[in-house]
């Protein structure tokens, strides 16, 4: 019986052990100010990797076949203009941005509306202890400002009724900035997620492979301007 018990002690005495660890994780990923400012900010060029690691083949557009944003918005269910409400929801080891529609500028059904309040998953991949993981360059959306997003259902959502972006060059354009920003030549981990913030786009390949790059800045900066034009009123 004495054996029993001590067994029993000692599991009791590693459950709460083990149970602080965890709280203390989750309080750092709750606080999202501290979140930001704590951890880095990495770009990985791997979109086909998301995809499948995502279920998601063959859902989003093509970006290298986007000439135009009349092309984006052909290939969207949804083309909005939001403002970002609230601080994004940090969900296992991913982002939930948290939005206000302004504009319905399209939808291929009646489910949203102006003043309605919707969900969309951040395109990272994964969240480590100190680092932030996102797909080709994309960055946070900025807290009150206002963005065009291109969005559709998610077609495997691990929460209820959560969008996803059309496109993971061309999800979303800010519309609140006075001139686009595109951080050219990132060293991964260089910077925190709070200072990555400032930028509409990141590129890591300018040095390697220029034409690439040049022509991608172009035309993302052509597209911002445009929606910028039409919608920031």
């Amino acid at each position: 019986m004495i054996k029993v018990l001590k067994v029993i002690c000692i599991i009791l005495f590693f459950s709460f052990f083990i149970a602080i660890l965890i709280g203390r994780n989750k309080a750092k990923y709750y606080n999202y100010n501290d979140f930001i400012e704590n951890i880095y900010y990495y770009s990985e060029s791997r979109a086909s990797v998301y995809q499948t690691f995502h279920r998601i083949e063959n859902v989003l557009i093509d970006d290298s076949k986007v000439e135009s944003v009349e092309d984006l918005i052909k290939q969207s269910q949804y083309v909005l203009k939001v403002k970002v409400s609230d601080n994004p929801i940090l969900y296992g080891k991913g982002l939930i941005n948290q939005v206000q529609v302004l504009e319905v500028i399209k939808q291929d059904d009646n489910v949203i509306s102006v003043g309605q309040n919707i969900k969309i998953y951040d395109l990272v991949s994964w969240i480590g202890n100190d680092f932030i993981e996102y797909y080709d360059g994309m960055t946070p959306l900025n807290l009150n400002n206002q963005y065009i997003v291109f969005i559709k259902e998610s077609p495997s959502p691990n929460l209820k009724g959560v969008y996803m972006f059309s496109s993971i060059q061309f999800g979303h354009f800010n519309i609140s900035n006075s001139n686009v920003n595109i951080l050219t030549n990132y060293t991964r981990g260089t910077l925190t997620l709070k200072e990555i913030m400032q930028y509409d786009y990141v590129v890591t390949n300018c040095m390697s492979e220029k034409e690439i790059c040049d022509s991608f800045i172009t035309k993302y900066s052509k597209f911002q301007k445009q929606l910028k034009k039409l919608y920031n009123e």
